[in-house]
């Protein structure tokens, strides 16, 4: 490896001893304290004495095995000061040297981001728990509690909207008792939505045997358009493992058609007397209805915008036909068609 210039190593070095107060101890093979130095009363190390165990001396050393030909590093170790330190253990020339560098400010920026993604957490669990009540009072709840998240007088985001429809349901819902046919519905929609609300979907269940989700709205890692294409896939392997249980087991199967559009959309709470409803407004929100409406079973129908916008995703895509948006003019569509098992 290449030398560094004297004055970088200088830099370097001057940097370090200011920020991150190092310390050192040096430990003979029998696990004495041979030495000392550095900034040790940071991390409430004092008192010490040469040739005593370094273990019975130094809290955190106890019971530390020596390293081998490869250095231990042990991130965030906790002082007798209540400072955070990352403790560098290596060998050299038969000895052991342990270094500490102070890490106090990482571990409260770690401890602050920790905790954040615990909040965001809580709230999406509180949120798909409101969500599921509602799905299981009222199929046609339209998501009402997501007025935690949304602003009554509205707001325009730039979300990913996925739409999907349960196929041959009609013919199945002409013969078949009303009450199994609201059953089946039932469990059709539920398979369907529970990797969607994992995902971080808001999802609206109107009449008929379809629902809409919106993604971008809840706390999430991804773009939307990647979070909801995701969730697509999610919910298409779903619908393919109930089908195969309720094919082995007699029951009727179905088949899903999704479509997803993604752009900016108006969403807000309206009301209408007592009843508050979660709405989203937008040609994403049309767009996404008419792709669904032309997928086949097991397929998944995207516009270019979130075609461009999902990465390695792309691959399980291919180009399919473009269409006439009222407006956007023509949009590219690109296809995913996944193992029907519905046939």
């Amino acid at each position: 490896m290449r030398r560094f210039p004297s004055p970088v190593l200088d830099y370097i070095c001057d940097l370090t001893l200011k920020a991150r107060a190092p310390a050192y101890l040096l430990i003979g093979q029998d696990g004495r304290l041979l030495d000392w130095g550095g900034r040790l009363e940071r991390y409430g190390i004092s008192g010490l004495r040469r040739g005593r165990d370094a273990g019975a001396q130094i809290a955190f050393l106890e019971g530390m095995p020596p390293p081998g030909a490869v250095a231990l590093h042990l991130p965030f170790v906790q002082s007798a000061s209540g400072r955070f330190a990352d403790l560098h253990m290596f060998q050299k020339e038969g000895e052991i040297w342990a270094l500490l560098l102070d890490t106090t400010p990482d571990e409260a920026r770690q401890r602050e981001i920790q905790q954040e993604a615990n909040e965001l957490s809580l709230i999406r669990d509180r949120l798909s728990g409101m969500l599921e009540r509602c799905l299981e009072v009222s199929p046609s709840c339209e998501l009402s509690r997501a007025a935690s998240v949304l602003r009554e007088e509205g707001d325009r985001k730039a979300v990913g909207v996925l739409s999907a429809g349960i196929r041959r349901l009609g013919p199945y819902s002409e013969t078949e008792d009303p009450r199994r046919v609201l059953d089946f519905c039932r469990i059709c929609l539920g398979a369907l939505a529970r990797p969607l609300r994992a995902a971080a979907g808001l999802i609206s269940v109107g009449l008929g045997s379809g629902l809409t989700a919106v993604f971008g709205i809840l706390p999430a890692g991804a773009s939307p358009a990647a979070q909801t294409v995701g969730a697509a896939l999610d919910a298409m392997s779903s619908v393919r493992e109930a089908n195969l249980a309720w094919r082995l087991a007699g029951e009727p199967v179905f088949g899903v058609g999704i479509g997803i559009a993604s752009g900016p959309v108006v969403l807000g709470i309206a009301r209408d007397g007592d009843r508050r409803a979660f709405r989203a407004v937008g040609p994403s929100v049309d767009l996404a209805a008419r792709l669904a409406g032309r997928a086949d079973s097991a397929e998944i129908l995207i516009d270019g915008r979130t075609f461009g916008a999902i990465g390695e995703l792309q691959a399980r895509f291919s180009a399919r036909r473009s269409a006439s948006s009222d407006a956007e003019g023509c949009v590219d569509i690109f296809s995913c068609r996944e193992r029907d098992e519905s046939t």
